[in-house]
């Protein structure tokens, strides 16, 4: 059986096909009025009645709060979200330990006043760009790990905030602030904690 093709027409039919798409995807889309839309909040009818009370939600935080969302009766909800780049007022460096405080949380236990909580890298680096030497000295997190150094009969140095601060072995690392610049220090060593205040 032999199969003949004609491409008269089949070069017909790709043109066909080509011109329909075009005439398809060229038809604007008349999209929907807002009083066609099913309104957002509780007992909104339509579309048209939410957007007012969106835009007078904008700005209905106070203080240091951001608006994280619009719940369905409208009421706004606010929290306390820290921007990409905010310098601490200040920087207080609270008894601490070795790097072993039963993990992140443990140590934050470390920060006990108002509107403190542990300081992490980003926040030490911008007060010092900011007001200079920090003039205290103690840990920080920073949520990274590395290794290297083999020690031997102990394994690999290991620098990694104490095993997220649950280590207190010689061969684990984590680092601190001295001052006016960041170290290293064994787990196995005693040092403050520093605590970022807003």
């Amino acid at each position: 059986m032999k199969i003949k093709l004609n491409f008269r027409k089949f070069g017909l039919y790709v043109l066909f096909l080509i011109s329909f798409s075009v005439v398809v995807y060229s038809i604007p889309n008349p999209g929907h009025a807002l009083d066609e839309i099913q309104g957002y909040f509780s007992n909104d009818a339509d579309l048209s009645v939410s957007i007012p009370k969106f835009q007078s939600a904008i700005g209905s935080c106070t203080g240091t709060q951001l608006m994280t969302g619009i719940n369905p009766d409208g009421t706004v909800i606010c929290d306390d979200l820290k921007p990409v780049w905010v310098v601490p007022t200040s920087i207080i460096s609270r008894s601490g330990g070795n790097g072993d405080f039963t993990g992140y949380d443990g140590m934050a236990t470390k920060c006990t006043g108002a509107n403190e909580h542990v300081c992490d890298a980003e926040e030490l680096t911008a007060y010092s760009q900011v007001n200079g030497d920090i003039g205290v000295a103690g840990w920080y997190n920073t949520g990274t790990a590395t290794t290297e150094n083999y020690v031997y009969g102990q394994g690999y140095d290991v620098y990694h905030d104490c095993g997220g601060w649950t280590s207190s072995l010689e061969i684990h690392y984590a680092n601190y602030w001295d001052d006016y610049r960041p170290g290293l220090s064994k787990c196995s060593v005693s040092k403050n904690v520093l605590c970022c205040k807003y």
